[in-house]
């Protein structure tokens, strides 16, 4: 079966060119989730307008061409998706929370309060990590994600 050629405007360079079918989530972490929670595959949740909605497939839409895809990609989701989970047989490692558990923060003079200052730490990319929030908010944002991509 040929694959379908979606021409038109990008949602970020605005330019016309060949969209690729954007995912609202990464699809990896769709593929992530039910791997490390296999008793609640397909249990993935959605708010919409209409109110929550269980997915078992992925909310996709052509909306972004192959050079605005990697930027979300590439400063961000390629980083974060990795540091989320790891499983390996039965078991899962949350690198991410093992990552936060090790850091120190430095305590206040009267020791009532610990601060992060996560701009000198080596352990995180935060800012990959804010790229990837936030592209997942521009997005819900930038576009209308039709609800027959929703299964509900």
């Amino acid at each position: 079966m040929p694959k379908t050629i979606h021409e038109a405007q990008c949602g970020l360079c605005r330019q016309i060119k060949t969209l690729q079918n954007s995912h609202l989530i990464p699809r990896s972490i769709y593929s992530l989730a039910s791997k490390a929670f296999p008793e609640q595959a397909g249990l993935l949740s959605v708010v919409s307008h209409r109110g929550m909605h269980n997915l078992s497939k992925q909310t996709t839409k052509y909306f972004l061409c192959d050079e605005c895809e990697a930027v979300f990609d590439k400063l961000g989701e390629n980083i974060v998706v990795k540091e989320l989970c790891k499983i390996k047989g039965d078991t899962a490692k949350f690198i991410l929370l093992e990552k936060l558990n090790s850091l120190q923060g430095k305590l206040t003079s009267d020791k009532s309060t610990e601060w992060y200052f996560f701009n000198n730490n080596d352990l995180i990319n935060v800012s990959a990590y804010a790229h990837f929030v936030l592209g997942i908010i521009w997005k819900m944002s930038a576009t209308r994600w039709k609800e027959q991509t929703f299964n509900v």
